[in-house]
């Protein structure tokens, strides 16, 4: 069976009632991160915003940190990393870090900020019930996080004999094919490292 992983509800709605199944990214990673997070809860910007005013070590400072802790979160870095880089605001960061994961492992709580990590780790056999082939629309660029649960997701894909095939969809004007093309060709690049990678397709190379 084949999934479609679309940007938006309107599209999920729109393939439902063509009778294709589908969903977005977002609620991709939301559900595989649920199943892995052990109980722990999502904490929003608000409950994130309020442990880095309680954890920071000067009241002014507790934006920047809680915006930088996001930031780190969504590329995949952690303390362990942090502690391995040389300067004042590597280990500022890393300090904070620790206490902002302490505190919200005492509140049994996750910064969903990271939680594409979590889902990408959470990736097994029981992953994705029925289905073999994922279809992701490549619209929106993919961070980091993204690409390795597609990796992740890929691989166990091909255990079912299909697999995850990244797919842009036909574009008009210049500006946004030379976009289109750059991002493709930003993702062919990584795929070339892999020896059983996504495939990356264009709508219009298969009209």
């Amino acid at each position: 069976m084949r999934l479609h992983l679309v940007p938006s509800e309107r599209q999920v709605e729109a393939l439902a009632r063509e009778g294709q199944a589908a969903k977005t990214l977002r609620e991709l990673v939301q559900e595989l991160a649920d199943a892995a997070a052990a109980g722990r809860d999502r904490a929003g910007p608000e409950v994130t915003r309020l442990i880095a005013e309680t954890i920071s070590p000067k009241p002014d400072l507790a934006e920047l940190l809680d915006a930088g802790l996001g930031a780190l979160r969504k590329i995949g870095v952690g303390a362990k990393q942090l502690a391995q880089l040389p300067g004042t605001r590597a280990r500022l960061f890393g300090q904070t870090l620790e206490r902002a994961d302490a505190a919200l492992a005492q509140a049994q709580l996750r910064d969903e900020r990271g939680d594409v990590w979590l889902a990408a780790s959470s990736v097994s056999s029981a992953s994705l019930p029925g289905i073999s082939e994922l279809w992701v629309v490549g619209w929106a660029r993919l961070g980091a996080g993204e690409l390795t649960l597609l990796e992740r997701l890929h691989e166990e894909l091909r255990q079912r004999g299909g697999g995850v095939s990244l797919r842009f969809p036909g574009v008009s004007g210049d500006e946004s094919r030379r976009a289109v093309e750059s991002e493709q060709a930003r993702l062919e690049a990584r795929s070339a490292e892999h020896n059983d990678a996504p495939s990356v397709l264009r709508d219009d190379d298969l009209a």
